[in-house]
């Protein structure tokens, strides 16, 4: 279903509502008038005025020439960069195995290839050949343990292999960079209740920067490189928390990296500014720490001003100058230091997002110079880099801000705004007709698509749709279930467009019953196209079922024919069995499959499982709740499993990685009967009983919400390790609880 803004005939009027709605956050950052000096020449502006000038400033075309770098022209630089880090340091200090060194060689050049862009993104199979090497006992030196890690898909495969790997670099001949890759790449992994364990990962990742300094990891030529790891990369949260000791690291090393010690040293100085003024609004903000914030910002402008005279070809520097402009509230000062960054390196990101966010309205700008600073980002006609795409990223912050002040809700979108539109449409098409555009052409028009469905273009969406034979980017980035959305285009964009588009606009609008009348007149159209005829019965069943939920009902939820209509499929091999039930063949990767049907967040389930076959005393069967098809852990899981030694348990968890809260449950195994099971989910609680006894109680829900009330789904699933089982589910049925405040 599309969910569109609803704010008004233009962009002016969303500007003024969001302008008011902010005007008490414009003092949210500036110095107070004591310590404005000569770098505030817009300090004695009125409101209005300021706003004038950051538009103007905000509609300057961007300056760049034909010496200005892009990520393409330093491509060879990066690559040589990972090159010596990574493969070299395989050839040359590897733990090499006949038995899997020619899978490891590609591994990483593979991996390498992607990361720089040389080749097209393949995730699948890196996971393929990273699955592969790691189930090779013969494969165990820590590098490629580490590449491994970073290409697998489940976050506890990816931490016991970099667990592996730091064991393995213990006794290695490795240099430091990459086993301080792993050590922070497994710090970011970590859980946020595991605080010791990332206690003593930093303090390694300090002695390994420290040593990548004085191995030869690092040379004079690596400056840029090492600059961009440690401010916007893999290096960047150690960074931050450990902002002096890095700096000391850095200060430290030898006069060959001069350059690098004077933009951390003002990186620091920047740090140190924003924690002697506070993160509050300027009139919380004491005279000491108005004075400490002036001082330091002066130190940090000290140091970049001189970093950027020693390499003005490098954007780095005046990158941050951006961010000491703003804090010294100099939104022209801001523009000069921008300039400065793109004559370097164009699509130098950090450089524009530090820009754009002092045009939002809580520093300097609005909305409209936002959206302009947007269209400059576009007008610069350079598909062959990241820059045009700012324009999205200015909408997504002009959304951003207007969910803040409540003018828009968490899924509603501004992209069909005749101010927005013509402007996105002219992005995605300038990087479909671009050879050279970064990324896949596949991944710029399922962007498009997505674009253009939320902003009921629904006749541009299936252009899109049909490039790609009807077929969604696995792990597109959807804000609700998106499984229908080809059939949902094919319906919209069909003879009876009309038709459709009243009935979802009944259901859109909370109407179940009257549109699940009007689908079901629909249904009796002979005419439709399949793809129509399948969104059709689809919303049948799952309207059908929202109303009795409404009612308080118990609702069978079962799927009422061999189409699977109202469900859709994840992993393992399904069927519907004559009586109704579900039977799945499960392999490597486990098994999942959802109801479309919508249910909130408070709940009671009940149902049965059979575990028919295992190939090992292993098991899971369970079930999905959330928004199941997502890849990110935007869901959460309920699982009945036995393990390797046949003990068998309820767990409940966010996705299948998070940490799972266990309890003892006695379940039937292979061939020992069927299960029931009942959870009742509650106030962000819940309860879940197996055959008859309690197991989980009063689990709290981790993290926030998964998905909108409205469109919290629910399914069956379970991850296998290597083992293959096959899994009877029968007798679903869900009521609906009232939400309670």
């Amino acid at each position: 279903m599309p969910i569109r803004a609803a704010v008004g005939t233009g962009l002016l009027w969303f500007v003024t509502i969001l302008l008011l709605l902010l005007g008490g956050r414009m003092a949210l950052a500036g110095p107070s008038p004591q310590t404005a000096q000569s770098t505030r020449p817009q300090a004695n502006l009125t409101a209005e005025q300021a706003r004038a000038l950051a538009l103007e400033i905000a509609k300057r075309p961007a300056v760049f020439d034909n010496l200005s770098k892009t990520r393409d022209t330093l491509a060879d630089k990066h690559r040589a960069f990972r090159l010596r880090q990574y493969l070299e340091g395989y050839k040359l200090r590897g733990e090499r195995s006949p038995a899997c060194d020619a899978e490891a060689l590609k591994l990483i050049e593979t991996w390498i290839a992607v990361k720089n862009g040389d080749e097209e993104p393949d995730d699948q199979g890196l996971r393929q050949l990273s699955a592969k090497l790691v189930a090779n006992s013969a494969c165990t030196d820590p590098l490629v343990l580490t590449v491994a890690a970073v290409n697998s898909s489940l976050v506890r495969e990816a931490t016991n292999l970099l667990v592996r790997a730091l064991q393995g670099f213990e006794s290695s001949k490795h240099k430091a960079y990459p086993k301080l890759f792993a050590t922070l790449t497994l710090a970011r992994l970590l859980p946020r209740d595991e605080p010791e364990w990332l206690t003593s990962l930093d303090a390694s990742a300090l002695g390994l920067l420290k040593e990548c300094f004085t191995d030869g990891s690092f040379v004079a030529g690596d400056q840029a490189d090492i600059a961009d790891i440690l401010l916007a990369g893999w290096c960047r949260q150690f960074k931050v928390r450990h902002e002096g000791a890095v700096w000391e690291v850095v200060r430290n090393s030898s006069s060959t990296f001069n350059w690098l010690g004077l933009l951390m040293e003002g990186d620091l100085e920047v740090a140190e500014a924003w924690k002697a003024r506070g993160n509050g609004t300027s009139v919380t903000v004491t005279e000491a720490g108005w004075k400490g914030f002036a001082q330091h910002l002066r130190k940090a402008r000290e140091s970049l001003t001189e970093a950027w005279k020693l390499r003005p070809d490098l954007p780095q520097a005046p990158t941050l100058m951006i961010s000491v402009a703003m804090g010294e509230g100099g939104i022209t000062e801001m523009r000069v230091w921008f300039d400065r960054a793109t004559t370097a390196r164009l699509d130098y990101v950090p450089a524009w997002k530090a820009m754009l966010t002092g045009l939002r309205p809580r520093w300097f700008g609005s909305p409209e110079a936002v959206l302009a600073f947007g269209v400059t980002a576009l007008d610069t006609g350079r598909f062959d880099t990241l820059v045009p795409r700012e324009f999205f990223g200015a909408v997504a912050d002009i959304e951003q801000d207007a969910r803040q002040a409540s003018v828009l809700t968490a899924s509603q979108h501004l992209y069909d705004r005749p101010e927005i539109w013509p402007h996105m449409q002219r992005m995605y098409e300038g990087y479909l007709a671009e050879p050279a555009a970064p990324g896949s052409h596949d991944g710029w028009r399922d962007g498009y698509l997505r674009v253009a469905y939320y902003a009921g273009k629904y006749d541009v969406a299936r252009k899109q749709l049909e490039a790609a034979n009807w077929q969604l980017s696995h792990g597109s980035n959807w804000l609700h279930d998106a499984s229908l959305v080809p059939t949902e285009i094919a319906a919209r964009t069909g003879p009876q467009r009309k038709a459709i588009e009243v009935a979802e606009g009944r259901r859109v609008a909370g109407e179940t019953a009257k549109s699940l009348e009007l689908y079901r007149e629909l249904a009796k159209t002979g005419s439709n196209d399949q793809r129509t005829q399948e969104f059709i019965r689809d919303r049948v069943f799952t309207l059908d079922r929202e109303q009795r939920l409404e009612a308080g009902e118990w609702v069978d939820l079962m799927p009422t024919d061999d189409q699977m209509s109202g469900w859709q499929t994840l992993l393992g091999n399904w069927k519907r069995l004559p009586d109704g039930t579900l039977e799945v063949h499960s392999g490597p990767g486990g098994h999942s499959l959802y109801c479309r049907v919508r249910q909130g967040v408070n709940c009671e389930v009940r149902g049965t499982f059979e575990i028919v076959k295992t190939s090992t005393k292993e098991y899971q069967a369970g079930l999905v709740l959330g928004h199941p098809a997502a890849e990110s852990s935007l869901w959460y899981g309920i699982r009945f499993l036995a393990g390797p030694r046949g003990r068998s348990s309820a767990t409940f968890s966010r996705g299948w990685s998070g940490k799972p809260i266990v309890a003892r449950a006695s379940i039937n195994g292979a061939g020992g009967g069927t299960n029931s099971f009942l959870v009742h989910l509650d106030n962000n609680q819940l309860n879940a009983t197996v055959n008859g006894e309690v197991t989980l109680k009063g689990a709290q829900l981790p993290g926030s919400r998964t998905a909108p009330t409205d469109e919290v789904l629910l399914g069956f699933g379970g991850y296998n390790g290597s083992n293959e089982t096959v899994i009877r589910y029968s007798h679903l049925e869900a009521r609906k609880l009232p939400n309670r405040r």
